[in-house]
């Protein structure tokens, strides 16, 4: 599924999320205020209405629309479902939240009791890959290559780097490294970070790049649990 897609369905979505938290909105106002439907209707469809004749003023086509978003079906339907309402019991949400806390609590407690070590660092095996020879990946199990990497920057040896990849010499691209990361169950994790640098670049020296680290927020939760 392409990415645009995907961005079209969850602003489909947000529409609809924001109808729903407009009804509840609409239910919580009223009990809370102990206001009358009827009154509350009328304030609603005013507010429609002012909208709309500002709207006029400002030369938009009209439509059957009493608002910016909402169109008479859409408005219709709110109305009734504030005529509909019926109060809720706050005991009962109360002691509904309390219950989905503790679920909750005691989900990520087993979760964390059960789970496999924390984080297993993967440690210094890192790898390099070539845009001018990518069927030799090359993993760097004896840190011949990637001798060092912090959370900034990637230390590598030019020479044996060269070594490696003599082609690299006499012809262009560039060189990735993939340094670091985790695992919680072998075979499954993430995290660790990587750099790139141009085959032009490349020195006998000691070249450092910068580390793009790719542990976020949801890597940091797998990771605590």
């Amino acid at each position: 599924m392409s990415e645009g897609v995907i961005m079209q369905g969850m602003h489909l979505c947000v529409g609809y999320l924001k109808r729903d938290l407009e009804d509840i909105c609409d239910t919580v106002t009223i009990q809370r205020n102990k206001i009358d439907v009827c009154d509350y209707g009328d304030t609603i469809i005013g507010s429609a209405k002012s909208m709309m004749m500002s709207r006029k003023k400002l030369g938009c086509d009209i439509g059957m629309s009493f608002a910016w978003d909402d169109s008479y079906m859409v408005l219709k339907k709110r109305l009734e479902k504030i005529i509909d309402r019926k109060a809720y019991n706050t005991k009962a949400l109360a002691t509904g939240i309390a219950l989905m806390i503790i679920v909750v609590t005691a989900t990520i407690g087993i979760i964390k009791a059960c789970s496999y070590k924390r984080t297993n660092d993967i440690g210094m095996i890192s790898s390099v890959c070539y845009t001018g020879d990518l069927d030799n990946i090359y993993t760097d199990f004896d840190q011949a290559v990637v001798t060092d990497f912090d959370d900034e920057y990637i230390y590598i040896d030019g020479k044996a780097l060269l070594n490696k990849y003599p082609e690299a010499l006499s012809e262009e691209g560039w060189f990735y490294f993939a340094v670091g990361g985790y695992y919680k169950i072998p075979g499954i994790g993430g995290g660790g970070g990587w750099g790139e640098i141009g085959a032009g670049e490349i020195h006998e020296g000691t070249i450092r790049i910068q580390n793009h680290t790719e542990i976020d927020i949801w890597n940091r939760i797998i990771m605590w649990l």
